[in-house]
């Protein structure tokens, strides 16, 4: 694979009809062995990829997702649906994790030569249960057509589609077939793109307006002098117009480059783009092992060692930051305690230092109870008090009276697979992309002595992160 952030030309090393032989002769192999007695079943074929060894993820398109994390050396793009779980309301994780529970007693996953690769659905979900943007559903697990992942330089095809009594193994290997021709004719010949260009950005408008903004700082921490809240995370959007088309390649490039500890994402509609990435894990779970991270408090990195020294341990010794971070490690602890058989919090918090922000972090592990799910997990932990606030449902009401309209912002965004793994993030550090002008998400966490105008600095130093690379869009 080539490194993140160099332009892949077509791959003319590659001989096409030879890659569809041999994966149609090797989907053969595989369906033989897979039958079709029985009820209708979720059916995922995963084979290598040797021939793609130097190629690397394609732009994203219509109707693709996208999850990577480029410092493991781990992608994942998908393309089409085999299968889709949609829920909304205050209840969209339990119906969600319902059916997604009955889909996993009906995947079957064939991995004939063993190449590694999962069987895996992505889901997304908006900050609130019932708001979300035009395009985005609340709550979605999405099994992709045709996944192409890579870890390291090797790649492998998952296929997935529905096989039963009156979907015969034929239909679905000529459906596979046609998909994979498609899938990898454009990806070799159109599915890259030029170098990027620096452009100049525009800003359009800013919701709310820096007075607006100032004005909804006070009235939160009026709501906190009360006692109503201890603590609640306020938003703003920025859009902004380019020269030229906005394009998600380049911008994902430049973030996996830059930002290589982070998940990297994309997911892509008819006409817009949400690409991302995001420093902050919902939760990660393997086996009975899970993982959340407590990410909050903020502060710009130094522009030499000794003041980003400076910074890092002002931040260490503010009470204020610390007991904004302390907010959020006392709820992820709260919602994961009952479902552990044991927990591990840190002691003090670490930092989380990224090229042009540091944060607050503490990485809380446990060993999972048995019969725990991820979807139970994420119901539990979203929102944490790092974007939502404390009380929870208190904070999420008085957003709700100031007109917060965040979609995805703030939700969350990863992949499940079919033995009950997954890894979820919080979406952060974003922007959707249409045409020429792109839509930035930034927010502040304001408790008791919060200052108005530092908080209103601190989303336009998150904005930083987007506008930056968006230059090279």
């Amino acid at each position: 694979m080539q490194t993140p952030g160099k332009s892949m030309q077509p791959a003319a090393s590659v001989d096409l009809e030879a890659l569809l032989s041999d994966l149609d002769s090797r989907l053969q192999d595989a369906l033989r062995h897979v039958g079709t007695a029985g009820l209708e079943r979720l059916l995922t074929v995963s084979l290598p990829l040797p021939a793609l060894a130097s190629c690397k993820p394609p732009s994203p398109c219509p109707g693709s997702m996208y999850w990577a994390n480029a410092g493991r050396g781990l992608y994942r793009f998908g393309m089409g649906r085999a299968l889709t779980l949609e829920a909304s309301g205050k209840k969209r994780f339990l119906s969600l994790d319902t059916a997604f529970s009955e889909l996993r007693g009906r995947w079957v996953h064939a991995d004939p030569e063993r190449c590694g690769a999962q069987a895996l659905a992505f889901l997304g979900l908006s900050f609130e249960p019932e708001e979300t943007g035009p395009g985005f559903a609340t709550a979605t697990v999405q099994v992709p057509a045709l996944l192409l992942e890579g870890a390291k330089t090797d790649w492998r095809v998952s296929l997935s589609g529905l096989l039963g009594p009156t979907i015969e193994p034929e239909t679905l290997h000529a459906d596979w077939l046609e998909r994979a021709g498609s899938f990898f004719s454009w990806l070799l010949v159109g599915g890259t793109e030029s170098p990027p260009v620096p452009q100049g950005l525009r800003r359009i408008e800013t919701t709310p307006s820096d007075g607006e903004w100032l004005e909804r700082v006070e009235r939160a921490l009026a709501a906190i002098g009360k006692g109503r809240l201890q603590k609640v995370v306020l938003s703003r959007r920025l859009r902004v117009r380019g020269r030229r088309r906005l394009r998600a390649r380049p911008l994902m490039d430049w973030l996996e480059a830059r930002y290589p500890e982070c998940a990297q994402f994309a997911y892509s509609g008819e006409d817009y783009t949400l690409v991302g990435a995001s420093p902050e894990r919902l939760v990660t779970l393997v086996g009975s092992r899970v993982t959340s991270d407590a990410l909050a408090s903020t502060t710009a990195r130094g522009s030499d060692g000794q003041g980003d020294d400076y910074l890092a341990a002002s931040l260490l010794a503010s009470p204020k930051a610390r007991k904004e971070h302390e907010l959020v490690v006392q709820d992820i602890v709260a919602a994961l305690k009952p479902l552990c058989k044991a927990l591990e919090v840190p002691r003090e918090p670490g930092l989380l230092k990224l090229p042009n922000l540091q944060h607050l972090w503490s990485p809380i592990r446990g060993e999972l109870r048995s019969g725990v799910t991820i979807l139970q997990l994420i119901g539990r932990l979203h929102p944490t008090p790092a974007v939502g606030g404390v009380p929870r449902e208190r904070a999420l009401s008085w957003l709700a009276e100031e007109g917060e309209c965040r979609g995805w912002y703030t939700g969350a965004l990863g992949w499940l697979a079919d033995d009950g793994s997954g890894e979820v993030s919080v979406v952060l550090r974003c922007a959707v992309l249409r045409g020429r002008t792109a839509e930035l998400y930034a927010g502040a966490g304001i408790v008791a002595d919060s200052d108005p105008r530092m908080e209103l600095a601190e989303t336009e130093l998150k904005f930083r992160t987007m506008l930056d690379a968006l230059t090279r869009a």
